[in-house]
C-alpha cells in the first residue's frame, strides 16, 4: 500500500500554482481557442486556483487596496458581493433586459474604480456579452487603468455559438478565471485556473500559498488528463462520446424545459441561455422570490435560487433553476413550480 502511494506521488506536495507540465498544457489549450491576432499565453501566465470564488478572492486581495471600488453587472453571482462588501466598495451596472453593452459602461470607469468584474456568460442569465461590445469594454477599462476580470466559469455547454472571443481578451489588464466544476463535471476536484499577464500572475503567486496552500494531487491529475484529452495529446475512445452525450442531454433538457415553462401563463419572462445549465425566469408571484423559494422547498421538497441573491429586487420575483437533469425529473419539477404558483 505504501509503495503504491509513493509510486503515485500521493505523499508529496505539488506547487500551489500547479506543475509546469500542466501549466504548459493549459497554455497550449487556451492558445488554440484564441482568435486570430490575439497575444498568446505561456506557462508563466497561468496558475491553478481552488475554484472561481477563491480565484476572485485572491485577485482582489493581490490587486486592490481596502476601500477600492469594484464595478460589477446586475445580476451577478451573489458570492462576489459577499466577498467584497467588508473590504471594498461595490457598484453595479444595469443592462437593458440583462444584456450588457459598451454604452452601459461609458462614464462608469471613474478614478475610484480599480476593477470591473464580468461573467462570460452571465450567471444567472447564461447570456454572453456580444464580442464587439466586450472588446470595447476591455479597451475602455484599460484606458482608465482598470482591471477587467472575466469569470468564465459558466463557459460550458455552449448552445449559441454566435459569441467569439475578442482579440484583446489576453491583454495585460485582463484577468481570466476558468474552472473544471461544470465542464468536464469535476466540481469535487475544486480546481480551476487564472490566465493573466506575467506581472499579474507573479503578484498572485506570491500571495496564493498564504491563502490556500497546495492543490490536491488526485484532483490535479484528473484535470491534467482532461486538458490533454481536449488538446488531443492523450487519447480515450470513450471521452468524445461521453462529452457529446452530456451536451445532447443539456441541450435537450434546456429546450424541453423552456417549452414547458413558456406554456405557463404564471411565468412572465424566461431567458433562454446561451450556455451552461441554468435558466432565469420571472414569476407572477406577488410574495417575492424568497417566499417562493421557501414555500417550494417546504411544501414540494424542490429547491431553486431566489433572484434576490443575484441583486434583483425581491418584488420582481426572478428565480434561477438548474436543468441538468433528465426529462422525467424536469416534468416533476415544473409541475411542482406551477402548483405553488397556482396556490398563491
Amino acid at each position: 500500500m505504501l509503495n503504491s502511494y509513493a509510486e503515485g506521488d500521493y505523499c508529496r506536495y505539488v506547487p500551489t500554482e500547479g506543475t509546469l507540465d500542466l501549466l504548459e498544457n493549459i497554455a497550449h489549450l487556451e492558445n488554440q481557442r484564441l482568435p486570430s491576432g490575439a497575444p498568446t499565453y505561456d506557462s508563466t501566465q497561468v496558475m491553478l486556483v481552488p475554484g472561481g470564488i477563491q480565484a476572485f478572492s485572491l485577485i482582489t486581495e493581490a490587486l486592490l487596496a481596502v476601500g477600492d471600488k469594484i464595478l460589477a453587472p446586475n445580476p451577478s453571482y451573489f458570492s462576489l458581493s459577499a466577498l467584497t462588501e467588508h473590504r471594498y466598495q461595490f457598484d453595479v451596472v444595469h443592462g437593458e433586459e440583462f444584456n450588457f453593452s459598451l454604452d452601459d459602461y461609458k462614464n462608469r470607469f471613474k478614478s475610484d474604480v480599480k476593477l470591473t468584474w464580468l461573467c462570460q456568460p452571465n450567471n444567472p442569465t447564461g447570456l454572453y456579452i456580444d464580442t464587439d461590445e466586450l472588446c470595447g469594454i476591455i479597451d475602455l477599462a484599460t484606458e482608465n487603468n482598470v482591471y477587467t476580470v472575466l469569470d468564465e466559469s459558466c463557459d460550458n455547454f455552449v448552445f449559441n455559438h454566435s459569441y467569439r472571443m475578442p482579440t484583446n481578451i489576453s491583454s495585460d489588464r485582463v484577468v481570466r478565471i476558468r474552472t473544471f466544476s461544470k465542464y468536464p463535471n469535476l466540481a469535487g476536484c475544486r480546481l480551476g485556473y487564472i490566465l493573466a499577464s506575467h506581472d499579474t500572475i507573479r503578484q498572485l503567486r506570491r500571495l496564493a500559498p498564504i491563502i490556500y496552500g497546495n492543490p490536491n494531487v488526485m484532483g490535479l491529475r484528473a484535470i491534467h488528463a482532461d486538458v490533454c484529452l481536449r488538446r488531443g495529446t492523450l487519447v480515450d475512445e470513450s471521452y468524445s462520446s461521453t462529452l457529446e452525450a452530456n451536451f445532447t442531454l443539456m441541450r435537450d433538457s434546456r429546450d424541453y424545459l423552456y417549452r414547458r415553462l413558456k406554456a405557463c401563463p404564471l411565468i412572465e419572462t424566461i431567458i433562454l441561455p446561451d450556455a451552461c445549465y441554468y435558466m432565469f425566469m420571472k414569476l407572477r408571484y406577488p410574495k417575492g422570490s424568497r417566499v417562493f423559494q421557501k414555500t417550494l422547498l417546504q411544501e414540494e421538497l424542490l429547491d431553486i435560487v431566489p433572484g434576490t441573491l443575484f441583486g434583483i429586487p425581491e418584488a420582481q420575483c426572478w428565480i434561477r433553476v438548474c436543468f441538468a437533469r433528465d426529462r422525467r425529473f424536469l416534468d416533476v419539477a415544473v409541475d411542482k413550480i406551477i402548483k405553488v404558483l397556482r396556490e398563491c
